[in-house]
């Protein structure tokens, strides 16, 4: 898989921050730039392994590394072996050295090793969905994503004091994944849908569920549907297959049955029981 990214810039030409390119390379060929390259470029990988000389100087490139090229400098890199699964993003902006700076991003570049790829990955591929829903304006919003990628990737390098930790991530997509359930539960949500409320795998999903609420995606919405079907049941007269509808449940048979075997009791006998 492969795909390079060129945003229009007219309209963000003088934003703080910009994107000027995103791309992805699994085979990443040499690249030899003597005289460097215009602009700013921040490097990742999550496979294989490379060389990268710049400024003169040799880094050994391997797995979960990443790598900042800063405009101008003199570089060179390529694969070790026939596989390298290379991600890079490209900046612009007025903003960029003050962030720099702010960061403690050597001014020279550098070469670092990622704590977690995959928070950088899920930016970028958010960036990449901006660009490709509206190739006219979709650097708008990309726009707003690369102050969040150079945190990120500050974080992820250990750059800042406070290195987020894989907890730390796994909860800020739990918030955003708990706002989109609670906003969205009475409808018909799969597995799927969550997972691009998060820009994640269905594995990689499953994962923050288990480390944050110690339960499966779709185990954690079912509560959540029985929990608002209970409210409904102590203060409201809608019937039965009524609340099952509106707590996003397929027919109220199905609801009756898990309610059942979650609560110990009958949607009608709790009704009973709270009255």
């Amino acid at each position: 898989m492969w795909y390079y990214l060129y945003p229009q810039t007219d309209n963000v030409k003088n934003f703080p921050f910009y994107l000027y390119s995103i791309g992805l390379q699994d085979w990443q060929p040499q690249i030899s730039r003597p005289k460097g390259f215009s602009h700013d470029q921040f490097f990742f990988f999550t496979s294989g392994s490379g060389t990268l000389t710049m400024d003169g100087k040799v880094y050994q490139l391997k797995e979960k590394n990443a790598f900042f090229i800063p405009a101008h400098v003199p570089h060179e890199y390529a694969p070790a072996k026939k596989i390298w699964d290379v991600r890079w993003m490209i900046p612009g902006g007025y903003a960029l050295a003050d962030l720099y700076q702010t960061l403690g991003l050597p001014s020279k570049g550098g070469v670092f090793t990622l704590q977690d790829a995959a928070p950088l990955d899920v930016i970028q591929n958010r960036m990449r969905l901006e660009l490709i829903h509206d190739k006219k304006n979709g650097n708008l919003y990309a726009s707003s994503l690369v102050n969040e990628y150079l945190m990120e990737f500050a974080r992820q390098v250990q750059l800042t004091p406070s290195a987020q930790s894989e907890q730390d991530i796994y909860s800020r997509h739990m918030e955003r994944l708990e706002d989109y359930i609670e906003y969205h539960f009475m409808n018909e949500i799969t597995l799927q849908d969550l997972c691009d409320v998060v820009y994640l795998t269905p594995q990689h999903l499953c994962r923050v569920f288990k480390k944050c609420k110690n339960m499966r995606p779709m185990e954690y919405l079912r509560n959540r549907r029985i929990e608002a079907a209970k409210e409904l049941l102590r203060t409201t007269g809608f019937s039965i297959s009524e609340i099952a509808y509106l707590c996003g449940f397929v027919e109220s048979n199905y609801f009756c049955r898990i309610f059942k075997a979650q609560e110990n009791i009958t949607p009608g006998q709790y009704r009973v029981q709270n009255l």
